[in-house]
């Protein structure tokens, strides 16, 4: 049975410099040092938002050569300016983060290091022309992972660099930058993806993981033949939903467990998901009634190069595509009233399970702050700039319209279910939360559209998500499952 968690909470993001690579800079794009110092160091009064690694920020326009991290002459006039101000009463006691951006053209790999690189090119000019000490700056290179206009990927307002400040006590907290973000990148799981009935390597890492937690959410396949369809009852068959609850309920006898804390039984899946400790871990590893064992993986969300893979351009010819049906998008919810979606989203749901796991605490992100909402404005994104545009981007990619780019089914409407949560917890890095995916989410989300499939003319699933990576099939995965009835059913599941 899910709990209801009602949470209140706002986190609230900076905005950043912008860096436009290969546009001519005008005058009145060049900020001067008044104009920075007031930026950068605002009324004593005026708090830095809790929690963040970034302090005050100014946006900054410094053209650099295409594709390159070498200053263009340009530049010199604003960095110039920058250095004025840094080197003020108000600024020259203060840390400075300068983080680079990019837009979505290129490899992501190759992005994050131009990136880098220019934010490297900035410091490097401050240094040598202000002679400031190297370790007054923290650089980081973000590539295309945090897009300030993500329907517009390619758009030049990407291609920036953030001057922040960074607040104290900031620097002492973090670990190094690097390995910060690797963290901020992939605070997925240890085990995630891997059946821990056959690895037993993986399930000794998750009874430490238990050891030091407390309990650890674990999604459990059941010993069963395959799932019969639906069939008439004088026919001798049970239907699918009566079929599951049976293989659940003689798991649970055969466990000896009663009023189970949050337990989640699944519909349309052989399937249950629970949070254990380590006896229970133990017992389950052992029960003859139970098939694969799973730990709950975080899924992080991923958009790169989607219309080159599926192969399919958005463009003239797309204005027709999909007419008549839907695609459900499972990710971060969808804006249902951003202009490039207007009227397409024809239905919503929201799946996010709070609850404290392994020692991270996940927050519920649905409207009504519960843990399930489904109807209009439930899959409405959350208000935190963790990813919480990525719905509405791979939505715009799938359906959208607009003046400068056209989705690849341009007349489908939209099925949106958020599936995510926000997520405390060390494994994030800095600012010490990340909006994550959780399996279970995932997994209730896709049961949600299989029920729904004929009432929003579904025909097909997108999910941008995922975490690691695997050489061969996955068919032992609790995903298959629901995977083979789409398929079965003649939808097409896109992961």
């Amino acid at each position: 049975m899910l709990r209801a968690t009602s949470i209140a909470w706002m986190f609230a993001f900076l905005a950043g410099a912008l860096l436009v690579a290969g546009a001519p800079l005008r005058a009145a794009d060049v900020k001067d040092p008044t104009e920075i110092i007031r930026s950068l160091a605002p009324i004593e009064y005026l708090p830095f938002h809790s929690g963040l690694p970034r302090g005050p920020s100014i946006d900054l326009t410094v053209p650099f050569a295409l594709d390159s991290a070498e200053l263009k002459p340009e530049a010199r006039a604003q960095l110039q300016a920058l250095g004025e101000a840094l080197a003020s009463e108000k600024l020259r006691s203060q840390k400075i983060e300068i983080a680079g951006h990019t837009d979505s053209s290129g490899a992501a790999d190759y992005n994050r290091r131009l990136s880098e690189r220019r934010a490297e090119a900035v410091a490097k000019f401050l240094v040598d022309a202000f002679g400031f000490a190297p370790e007054r700056f923290r650089t980081i290179g973000f590539g295309e992972d945090e897009l300030r206009n993500p329907l517009l990927p390619r758009a030049a307002e990407n291609r920036r660099v953030e001057i922040s400040v960074i607040p104290q006590g900031a620097e002492a907290a973090a670990v190094s930058q690097q390995t910060n973000f690797a963290m901020r990148r992939q605070a997925t799981s240890d085990t995630g993806g891997v059946d821990l009935r056959r690895a037993p390597i993986a399930a000794e890492v998750l009874r430490e993981k238990v050891g030091r937690g407390g309990n650890v959410r674990v999604i459990v396949g059941l010993q069963a033949a395959d799932a019969p369809a639906s069939a008439p009852a004088d026919d001798g068959w049970q239907n699918l939903n009566d079929y599951i609850r049976g293989l659940q309920d003689r798991a649970l006898n055969d466990l000896g467990w009663v009023n189970f804390n949050d337990l989640i039984r699944f519909d349309y899946i052989p399937a249950m998901a629970m949070s254990v400790d380590a006896a229970h871990l133990d017992a389950l590893l052992a029960s003859d009634a139970v098939a694969q064992v799973y730990e709950d993986g975080l899924n992080s969300f991923s958009l790169n190069r989607s219309v080159s893979v599926v192969g399919v351009a958005g463009d003239a010819k797309s204005a027709s595509h999909g007419k008549g049906v839907s695609i459900a998008i499972l990710d971060s919810g969808v804006d249902r009233s951003h202009p490039f979606l207007g009227g397409k989203v024809i239905g919503e749901a929201c799946v996010s399970i709070a609850g404290e796991i392994a020692g991270a605490v996940f927050h519920s992100v649905c409207p009504n702050g519960e843990e399930l909402q489904d109807g209009p404005g439930a899959a409405t994104p959350c208000p935190v700039e963790l990813g919480c545009y990525h719905g509405t981007h791979v939505a715009g990619i799938a359906a959208g319209t607009g003046g400068e780019f056209t989705g690849v089914a341009a007349a489908a409407d939209i099925v949106a279910v958020q599936v995510s949560a926000i997520v405390e917890s060390d494994a994030c890095g800095e600012p010490g939360f990340c909006l994550r995916s959780p399996d279970v989410n995932v997994l209730i989300g896709l049961e949600w559209v299989y029920h729904n499939r004929d009432l929003f003319r579904v025909a097909a699933v997108n999910l941008s998500l995922g975490g690691g990576k695997f050489e061969g099939t996955c068919n032992d995965s609790p995903y298959w499952r629901i995977f083979e009835l789409f398929r079965e059913a003649g939808f097409v599941v896109v992961s």
